[in-house]
C-alpha cells in the first residue's frame, strides 16, 4: 500500500517499480514499469474511515515475483503526480509465500490416498 497519508493533497497516485535480479549494492529501475495505485476515492489525508473494501490497484497494488538462490526483490516508490509530489510513500508492505505448484498437488494427492485408503 503506498500513499502519503500526512497531506491533504489526496487522490494523488503512487507509481511501484519491482524487479528481481541478482544481489548488489545498486539496481536500476530506469527500464522498469509502473504498477501504479491510483489512491483515487480518499476524500481527506489519513487513512481513518476510508476502508470500505480493498480494490486493487486504487488502494493496494499485487505484485508476483519468484525469488531464486543469489536473489534479491527490489522495490521503489514514487509519486505519480510531478505537479503535487514526486516523493514516494510506502505504508505496507506483505510478502506471502505461495508454495510450488508441484509441493502442493502431492499434497493434495496424499490426501486424497489416505482418505480412498480409509474408505
Amino acid at each position: 500500500m503506498a500513499r502519503n497519508t500526512n497531506s491533504n493533497a489526496t487522490g494523488y497516485s503512487m507509481n511501484m517499480y519491482s524487479s528481481v535480479g541478482a544481489s548488489s549494492s545498486s539496481f536500476s529501475f530506469a527500464s522498469l514499469v509502473a504498477e501504479t495505485q491510483t489512491n483515487a476515492s480518499y476524500a481527506a489525508a489519513g487513512y481513518s474511515g476510508q476502508y470500505n473494501s480493498f480494490v486493487e490497484g486504487e488502494n493496494y497494488q499485487a505484485i508476483s515475483f519468484t525469488i531464486l538462490e543469489g536473489q534479491s526483490f527490489f522495490l521503489a516508490i514514487d509519486g505519480g503526480n510531478d505537479a503535487v509530489d514526486r516523493r514516494g510513500f510506502l505504508n505496507s508492505l506483505q510478502i506471502v509465500s505461495v508454495p510450488e505448484p508441484s509441493v502442493a498437488l502431492l499434497g493434495s494427492l496424499g490426501l486424497f490416498l489416505l482418505f480412498r485408503r480409509r474408505a
